[in-house]
């Protein structure tokens, strides 16, 4: 009853700060009410039922530096209905990409659901805001079992990729706004003597040279992202990302153009641990790594690139 209740009241205060936002002048203005709805109600949330161990999952879209959230969470007293768990997406202004989920055709910015079962499919609406290059990634994947799979399905292209493995999905946009992804969270039951195997297919993306420059937002110039490695597709991409001594990782260009680019680690589930850059054939990134799976991204001015490495 007391988490209920602390809900109900921290969506009183969501509504009244989507109402400043909407009438409030330049200087406050529908992006950061967004923003402050979606820290605010997630960190209430979190505290409201800090008692439970909440699966959960964090989307992040982005063009050039223009970002949006997203938070889908199972409770133990939370319904698949629009209830005290929601809070309701704010229009972010037609030039910024967005995403959001439903609730009885009300769009959320965090969406609690019923508690999770084994195998849930959610609708994920997008707003590209203008034509250009965009990621979704998953900051966040907690307390799900392992072999859990998080398959971010673009409804669009076809293409599935499981979020669990590959945290970052690439991928090119119109103009558009329309309920592009559908995201599908299966967990096999200990009963489940059957062999599932997802492929992860991420397309070379032709560079268009009509819309590479496109702004994506204010003096944002989009980056068209091409020759992305999948977790399966090794050998198009410039470098090589080995187990090194000490729990690192050793990274060794192949395309020496590449010297000077940068170099991120995260974990599988999209955390950032470090970045650096290339200033050599070789390159020593992280220190004191735990075992576990992580991801090595090399990103040059136009191009990126990542790739899965086991530590054991």
């Amino acid at each position: 009853m007391k988490a209920t209740f602390e809900l109900f009241l921290v969506r009183g205060l969501l509504r009244l700060i989507s109402a400043i936002g909407k009438c409030a002048s330049k200087s406050f203005s529908s992006k950061s009410a967004s923003m402050l709805i979606f820290l605010v109600g997630t960190m209430a949330v979190q505290t409201a039922v800090a008692e439970e161990l909440v699966k959960s999952v964090r989307l992040q879209v982005a063009a050039g530096s223009y970002t949006d959230e997203l938070y889908v969470g199972f409770f133990s007293s939370a319904s698949d209905g629009y209830d005290a768990y929601d809070s309701e997406k704010m229009d972010n202004g037609p030039t910024y990409p967005a995403i959001w989920t439903y609730a009885d055709g009300v769009r959320l910015v965090i969406n609690g659901l019923s508690p999770y079962t084994g195998n849930k499919q959610i609708t994920v609406g997008f707003q590209a805001g203008q034509t250009g290059s965009f990621s979704i990634k998953a900051t966040e994947i907690l307390n799900f079992a392992q072999g859990t799979t998080v398959l971010l399905t673009d409804n669009k292209t076809g293409i599935s990729q499981d979020l669990a493995l590959n945290p970052v999905y690439y991928f090119m946009s119109n103009a558009e706004t329309s309920n592009r992804f559908t995201l599908t969270i299966s967990t096999k039951t200990a009963t489940d003597t059957s062999t599932t195997t997802t492929t992860i297919t991420t397309p070379s993306i032709p560079v268009d040279t009509t819309t590479s420059n496109t702004p994506i937002g204010p003096s944002e110039n989009s980056s068209v992202p091409t020759n992305i490695d999948s977790v399966n597709i090794a050998s198009n991409i410039p470098f090589t990302a080995v187990p090194s001594n000490g729990g690192s990782i050793l990274v060794t260009l192949k395309d020496l153009t590449l010297k000077g680019a940068s170099i991120s680690l995260y974990t599988m589930y999209g955390k950032h641990i470090t970045k650096t850059a290339a200033k050599d054939v070789e390159t020593i990134v992280g220190s004191n790594l735990k075992e576990g799976i992580y991801i090595v991204e090399v990103k040059s001015k136009n191009n990126r690139w990542s790739q899965k490495v086991s530590i054991k």
